[in-house]
């Protein structure tokens, strides 16, 4: 309702293009969910938004949901303010840095064969992609639609600000809205 998936739809359509599609998805939601510590919230929230621009783009949705689900799992599994990661450390009363840190020793190479599986995919389907004068035109019609400006975009930096700075997620959506 306040206009922030699609101004964030609008930048995306300017800045991704189909033939790095799926592994920017791909690493664009690990980083995410790394950031915030959920993947249920990056769902429902840039998911959205690479889905549409996935769509629109021509990329076959299972290979897109596959990307953002992927790479939110990946980004909540190794996120220091992921409440399975807490609660897994809490459970073992294990150090939270250490646990990460081994976490990695098999996170590291499942993301490298995933963003390659993702490159791969994304050549295959670059060349089947749309015409970029209808991204172009979806553009032109979020514009039209909607009332696009830079403070569209403070939730989403002030809430991933807010979580880097480790202040809790209570106070962090009580802080943005």
């Amino acid at each position: 309702a306040g206009g922030i998936i699609p101004a964030v739809m609008h930048l995306s359509l300017g800045l991704i293009r189909p033939q790095g599609f799926l592994v920017t998805t791909f690493l664009l939601t690990a980083l995410a969910a790394m950031l915030l510590g959920t993947a249920t919230g990056i769902f429902s929230t840039i998911g959205i938004v690479l889905a549409g621009v996935g769509s629109v783009l021509a990329i076959p949705y299972p290979a897109v949901v596959g990307a953002i689900v992927s790479g939110a799992f990946v980004g909540d599994r190794s996120s220091p303010v992921s409440s399975t990661v807490r609660l897994v450390t809490a459970m073992t009363e294990a150090d939270q840095h250490s646990f990460l840190r081994h976490l990695w020793t098999t996170g590291v190479p499942a993301v490298l064969v995933s963003a390659l599986a993702y490159l791969a995919l994304d050549r295959v389907y670059a060349s089947e992609a749309v015409d970029l004068a209808v991204v172009n035109e979806l553009s032109r019609l979020i514009q039209g639609h909607f009332e696009l400006n830079g403070w569209l975009f403070l939730p989403p930096i002030l809430m991933a600000l807010l979580a880097l700075a480790r202040i809790p997620a209570q106070r962090n959506v009580f802080l943005v809205l």
